[in-house]
């Protein structure tokens, strides 16, 4: 509303709609504080893996990796797994975590790259449902969010892509919509 000024007191919807990814513990800890502060709200999309089976991506354990030997160990830890000789090529050139993360993201063979990455995270000590608890919501704390008012999931992501939606929060908003097309229809024809 500050950044409408005088207009702001005619309007009662959102201008702007605030979404979080994955359902991280810090959607709970750092940034519903902040929303019921400022009295805001916000939808958090939820994956499932961590929540139903306390399993991470592959990046996560990527990332754990790469703090505990640097991405060139890293590297030469994969190239002595992996097949993907375009991939192992790549990997033995000098890049940057994030130019290592966007090979294997974008380049490497997507299940040769889940092996390798999960065996090198198992070397190292990884525990991959620890991991996930220190990472993520689980179905206390995204109930807990719910219960707040601000922060109510309106689905859960698997491998990327929406599997579920909150079926009456959508059916609210078009019923609203509906009934305002209505009353401006009504209104058209009383003039």
């Amino acid at each position: 509303r500050a950044l409408l000024g005088p207009d702001a007191a005619g309007v009662r919807q959102s201008l702007v709609a605030l979404t979080m990814d994955d359902g991280y513990k810090d959607n709970r800890t750092q940034l519903l504080p902040l929303l019921q502060r400022l009295e805001l709200s916000a939808t958090v999309y939820l994956e499932s893996a961590p929540l139903d089976e306390r399993r991470l991506n592959w990046t996560h354990k990527y990332f754990w990796v790469l703090e505990r030997t640097g991405s060139q160990r890293f590297a030469e830890l994969y190239r002595a797994r992996a097949r993907d000789e375009r991939t192992c090529r790549t990997l033995a050139e000098p890049l940057s975590d994030y130019h290592q993360k966007r090979v294997l993201k974008y380049e490497a063979p997507v299940e040769e790259r889940t092996r390798v990455v999960d065996e090198i995270f198992r070397e190292q000590g990884g525990d991959e449902r620890a991991l996930c608890e220190q990472l993520y919501l689980d179905w206390e704390e995204v109930r807990e969010l719910d219960r707040a008012g601000g922060m109510a999931y309106l689905g859960l992501l698997a491998g990327g892509v929406a599997s579920a939606v909150n079926i009456a929060a959508y059916a609210d908003i078009v019923r609203e919509r509906a009934i305002a097309r209505h009353l401006i229809s009504v209104g058209s024809n009383i003039a």
